[in-house]
């Protein structure tokens, strides 16, 4: 199995790009989830391809293979840092995500790079036909979806047959928070 793409550092992306990602994740972590320390997670953010190589190495290990030639779907792709990922190991990768602002981001940033594709949609509802994906990768997304069970049908419809849905989701019985970044009681 070949090592997953390289990462690309914060500074190589343009400043127009990287100012929508100071904004988007500003956004979400100051406004909406109102955590204290969202200075940092923000510049996180401005590099999250680098903890995104991370993610693919464990998808490819989970696979047995390389990504490389593989139709693959990042629902809930957010500002696309999997899907670049992706793209540069070789995947014909598309991103979803319910967020407008962060689905321009992706296709911004999937400009870029040279090409690929990033939809607005819902994973209740995926805007792709019957087996379209050989690979369905859902990370850190089903704990935000109105139907769990009409997001999995969605996935497993859109995979070809014999595809792959690979599915992280956090755990309700750990003690951290992963999105709000908190301790706290599990349930």
């Amino acid at each position: 199995m070949k090592p997953a793409a390289d990462a690309r550092t914060p500074a190589a992306w343009p400043e127009p790009l990287r100012r929508g990602l100071v904004e988007y994740y500003t956004r979400y972590y100051r406004d909406a989830l109102g955590i204290p320390g969202w200075r940092e997670l923000v510049a996180v953010r401005l590099s999250e391809e680098s903890y995104e190589a991370a993610h693919l190495v464990r998808l490819e290990a989970a696979l047995g293979r390389s990504v490389a030639g593989l139709r693959l779907l990042n629902v809930g792709c957010g500002t696309g840092g999997f899907t670049v990922i992706a793209r540069r190991a070789g995947a014909r990768a598309v991103g979803l995500d319910a967020e407008p602002a962060a689905v321009e981001i992706c296709r911004l940033k999937a400009s870029l790079e040279g090409g690929g594709a990033a939809a607005l949609g819902a994973v209740e509802a995926l805007p792709f036909g019957d087996g379209s994906f050989d690979l369905v990768y859902c990370f850190s997304t089903l704990e935000h979806v109105e139907s769990v069970p009409a997001a999995v049908r969605e996935m497993l419809r859109v995979a070809c047959p014999g595809g792959v849905v690979y599915v992280n989701a956090p755990n309700a019985l750990a003690c951290y928070e992963g999105h709000y970044k908190l301790f706290w009681l599990p349930l």
